[in-house]
């Protein structure tokens, strides 16, 4: 399979950075005042740190920080609370858009293949959200990527921003006069609902079948889709055992992240 060129760019100081990533880098990496090698750069004091973070997140631009020297005795006390800080500045949060992004291609990858021969577009939305449903049900590292990444505000900007665009191009048949922004919206109360039930685990009162369902009554509701055609389509998604699809999905991604993992 093909692998997209990542154009990764050095970020000496903060303007550097900014023309980094306006300039079209799809990840930046820089260092901090301590434990990086990049000792004839600018670098970035604490206080700069979250702010090009913040900056490079918010334009889509994911974040490495060097920590690349071997403590000497003296400092080696010190780094525990320097990587905390770094946690604290965001830095974190690329590993999460990483394992997300992925998991993301695989669920739209095996949705398009489910629903080869679906009538409408819906229906591959249908099968890849009921997919993201049973995929936090099978494996909690799983649900807690999710769960992080529709909980922090600088993922949540990726998350909305890519979604938004992909419900227009599939709903856009049944709401005619809403705008890119009317989608947005409505992605950030979607994505919000999604969340709450990636959150609340299933019980034998609350099975997996029933949230899907539920979940999706509600969002097609959202999109305007009329209740026939929903009703096809929930049928539809009922007749797939999303368990056994779910594994599937989940195997190849723990394959392609050679992640460990228990079932």
């Amino acid at each position: 399979m093909a692998r997209k060129v990542e154009l990764l760019c050095p970020a000496g100081d903060m303007e550097k950075l900014q023309m980094a990533v306006l300039y079209g880098a799809d990840a930046v990496y820089l260092a901090g005042t301590s434990f990086g090698m990049r000792s004839f750069t600018g670098n970035f004091t604490p206080e700069e740190l979250p702010k090009a973070i913040q900056f490079a997140h918010e334009h889509g631009v994911r974040v490495h920080v060097t920590v690349n020297t071997m403590p000497r005795n003296d400092e080696a006390a010190a780094l525990p609370a320097w990587l905390e800080q770094l946690d604290a500045a965001g830095a974190a949060l690329d590993d999460t858009e990483r394992q997300l992004t992925q998991a993301q291609e695989k669920l739209e990858e095996s949705a398009r293949q489910l629903a080869a021969d679906a009538p409408t577009p819906a229906h591959v939305y249908a099968v890849e959200t009921a997919l993201q449903l049973a995929l936090t049900e099978l494996n909690e590292n799983l649900r807690d990527v999710y769960v992080e990444a529709y909980t922090c505000p600088d993922t949540l900007v990726l998350i909305h921003r890519r979604t938004a665009g992909e419900l227009q191009a599939v709903f856009g048949a049944y709401l005619p006069e809403a705008t890119a922004a009317d989608f947005l919206e409505m992605e950030v109360g979607t994505a919000g609902m999604m969340r709450a039930y990636m959150v609340c685990r299933c019980t034998a009162d609350f099975p997996l079948e029933r949230k899907i369902s539920r979940f999706l009554t509600m969002s097609l509701r959202v999109f305007r889709v009329p209740e026939d055609e929903r009703a096809r389509i929930i049928t539809h998604v009922a007749t797939l055992d999303m368990y056994l699809l779910a594994r599937r999905v989940m195997n190849a991604l723990f394959e392609s992240l050679s992640m460990e993992f228990e079932l």
